[in-house]
């Protein structure tokens, strides 16, 4: 029986896209991280800001060329598919293990630096938003600090 296998993730690229053609299985693979921002109030009710950096793999020859031509470091993504667990031993044989996102859907925008940044891109379903930018967030720090 298959048990549900279903992520949903967006942050910002943190580097350019990587097309791997695969000769051996006649497959092409696209590869990037995003950062994906957390905020949260503490016990001592400062704002705490927090990422996790996230990899994804987009399979197929067509999609994965066509999300590695449109995006870009810095651009907005939101990812949806399965995680799926990589494991591996180095020359020492030492083994390892990680977690990715197999994409089956990649919706993207432009990068916050854009001054027509999108936010129809951005939806909030049934949680609270802390607000983690501008200058409440320099200002818990400053607070903080004091």
């Amino acid at each position: 029986m298959n048990q549900m296998n279903l992520c949903i993730v967006e942050g910002n690229l943190v580097r350019e896209p990587e097309v791997k053609n695969l000769e051996n299985i006649q497959k092409t693979v696209t590869v990037f991280t995003i950062a994906q921002h957390n905020c949260y109030v503490n016990a001592k009710k400062e704002i705490v800001d927090d990422t996790n950096f996230i990899d994804v793999e987009v399979w197929g020859t067509g999609f994965a060329e066509k999300i590695a031509n449109k995006m870009k470091k810095g651009v907005l993504a939101r990812v949806q598919g399965s995680i799926k667990q990589q494991t591996w031993s180095d020359v020492d044989g030492k083994r390892h293990q990680k977690h990715i996102v197999q994409a089956n859907s990649v919706n993207f925008g432009k990068t916050e630096k854009d001054d027509d940044f999108d936010d129809d891109l951005i939806e909030t379903i049934g949680v609270e938003v802390i607000d983690c930018g501008g200058e409440d967030k320099k200002e818990a720090k400053r607070r903080k600090a004091n």
